[in-house]
């Protein structure tokens, strides 16, 4: 099974975050996890301490000793590039974000990643629309019209910019057939 199997389509992400840090982050606070045995909550002595009134049921996490954590992140690195080369030949994005700073600074790295995969999405399914749609292209005609340059050239301006949809693409067509 790949990412490509129509079967699949309904699985396959519209983008992946990799969110780095030092593999010493990574042991230090993996060696501080704590579990409450009531809730399954995960806690940190320095990140996330348990409430004083839990105290009493929040127990170490045995597996995490220092030869699990270095098999664990040596599995990890071994792999990491594989999964990413399988999602980057599927056309998936992919950021790799450094998360070894302040929770603000990652958040907003990944909120404009997020934000471009969600404006390049709306702008493929606005051109596989404009590509779906019957008939002549109601706007070829005005672009030629309004341009000064000649027919063909302005044709073309358009074509490379009317996929973007509607009036916008129109109207940067036409500022661009204009510029010449």
């Amino acid at each position: 099974a790949t990412l490509a199997d129509e079967k699949f389509k309904m699985l396959r992400p519209d983008a992946v975050i990799v969110l780095e840090r030092p593999d010493e982050l990574i042991k230090e606070f993996m060696m501080g996890r704590m579990t409450d045995t009531a809730t399954g909550q995960t806690y940190h002595p320095v990140y996330a301490p348990p409430p004083a009134e839990l105290k009493s049921r929040v127990v170490w996490r045995l597996d995490d000793v220092p030869e699990v954590i270095d098999r664990r992140l040596a599995a990890y690195h071994a792999e990491k590039d594989k999964i990413l080369a399988a999602y980057e030949d599927a056309g998936i994005p992919i950021a790799i974000v450094d998360n070894a700073r302040s929770e603000l600074e990652t958040f907003r790295e990944v909120a404009e990643f997020v934000e471009v995969v969600r404006l390049r999405k709306q702008e493929l399914a606005s051109m596989a629309e404009f590509e779906g749609a019957a008939g002549p292209d109601p706007f070829e005609d005005d672009v030629a019209e309004l341009c000064d340059i000649d027919d063909m050239a302005c044709l073309e301006e358009y074509d490379k910019f009317a996929r973007k949809g509607g009036a916008a693409a129109l109207l940067d067509a036409v500022r661009r057939c204009n510029t010449y």
